[in-house]
């Protein structure tokens, strides 16, 4: 037989356990937001991987000249 304390206590235990409809809506609000912070971050690295890529292609070039330049005629 349980005491009034120990079903106080249980009762207690079980409120703080019980998960809602409004709990999971909460979590799905939560996880959209973060989903959505993501993606954003994932568009802004990605535009500037883009942009690192397209001026290491430009540094390329520009050295790839310079050595052509300076293989001719042998000075910068």
């Amino acid at each position: 037989m349980m005491s009034d304390k120990d079903c106080k206590d249980l009762e207690k235990t079980l409120d703080t356990i019980k998960r809602g409809p409004n709990d999971l809506e909460a979590i799905i609000e939560r996880l959209k937001f973060r989903n959505e912070k993501l993606h954003n971050f994932n568009k802004r690295v990605t535009g500037e991987l883009i942009k690192e890529r397209k001026e290491r292609k430009a540094l390329e070039k520009k050295v790839m000249e310079m050595l052509s330049q300076y293989r001719n005629k042998g000075e910068l």
